[in-house]
């Protein structure tokens, strides 16, 4: 099958996707289909994996808040007087907030940075005008623009939902989970995922992250008896780190099944969790 009869495929498979309705749940989200049931989003199964390095950042981050307000009461005298406990309990508490609120810029920025790439390749797909790069997010597109100039990706679709159900396992009572892709290419005659990051690095989660999407598409694919290729489809996906401060861009080629194969483990471990099957006495007969 040559490129120009994969992309068609690709395209007439992306085509055959439900669309879903998002949901806000508990501390994540979920999908939800029309006939009501819930599919897990992605991210959400795997908040459950630990991040050390969260920790020593967030300390960080809020001793550099205590500092700047330090240096700014002590050098500057733009701050009220220290007076009480009270005064540095305020410090602290301002301080304490810190991570958080470095997060939700940095969700911010990624979130109107996913924007503005699905508007571009939505323009190119459809061959359109793009839209015009605000300033603050200059750096990132060229960052995009490096990404396409290294690799050429014919672009099928942007901000695609894919959704996965399997069978109940021991510890999972409804086994379901759904996400949003949010690329897919054909690069070299084969469809790819693709994941676009803008934080500071790839961690294991990214990887897992793409796995369970390839996996839905993969799946999709074999329902649709393998209209996108019947030779693996979807076996390696891409996460793509664009850089914000330098135009920069690093690709991690993702082999997918192990990928998935940890993903399913760590949903296993989620959904474990959640419905507290570890406290039933039974596992312990």
């Amino acid at each position: 099958m040559d490129s120009n009869e994969v992309i068609y495929r690709t395209r007439k498979l992306l085509e055959s996707v439900q669309p879903l309705e998002i949901k806000a749940k508990g501390r994540g989200r979920v999908y939800v289909d029309e006939d009501g049931l819930e599919y897990t989003s992605v991210t959400t199964i795997l908040n459950v994996i630990n991040k050390p390095a969260l920790i020593p950042w967030a300390k960080k981050q809020s001793l550099e808040k205590v500092k700047f307000v330090l240096q700014n009461h002590v050098m500057n005298g733009t701050l009220p007087e220290i007076k009480s406990t009270d005064d540095i309990n305020a410090i602290i508490n301002e301080a304490s907030k810190t991570p958080d609120q470095v997060l939700q810029t940095a969700g911010d920025f990624g979130s109107q940075a996913h924007a503005l790439i699905e508007k571009v390749i939505n323009a190119r797909i459809n061959n359109e005008k793009e839209p015009v790069t605000p300033v603050d997010l200059k750096v990132v597109m060229d960052s995009f623009e490096m990404f396409c100039e290294q690799y050429n990706p014919v672009f099928v679709g942007s901000e695609i939902q894919v959704s996965y159900m399997a069978g109940s396992g021991q510890y999972i009572s409804d086994y379901r989970y759904a996400g949003t892709v949010d690329a897919v290419i054909v690069h070299e005659g084969r469809p790819i995922v693709v994941d676009f990051k803008t934080s500071k690095g790839i961690y294991d989660e990214h990887r897992l992250q793409v796995g369970a999407y390839s996996n839905a598409l993969h799946r999709l694919n074999q329902i649709h008896h393998g209209i996108a290729g019947k030779d693996s489809p979807f076996d390696i996906a891409w996460v793509v780190k664009l850089g914000k401060e330098n135009a920069e861009v690093v690709v991690d080629k993702v082999i997918t099944i192990p990928s998935y194969e940890c993903f399913e483990r760590a949903s296993y471990v989620y959904h474990a969790l959640k419905e507290k099957k570890w406290l039933e006495k039974n596992l312990y007969l």
